[in-house]
């Protein structure tokens, strides 16, 4: 299951980066995106 969600991560991680970036997001999103992905449950 965890395999899967990085997998998954990986994939959306890109998207999600070039539009809170664009958005003026910025990394902070992304890291919180990133650790909901990975975080177990």
């Amino acid at each position: 299951m965890l395999e899967a969600r990085q997998a998954e991560t990986k994939a959306i991680a890109p998207k999600l980066s070039l539009s809170n970036v664009s958005s003026g997001y910025g990394p902070v999103a992304i890291i919180e995106a990133l650790s909901l992905a990975i975080a177990p449950g």
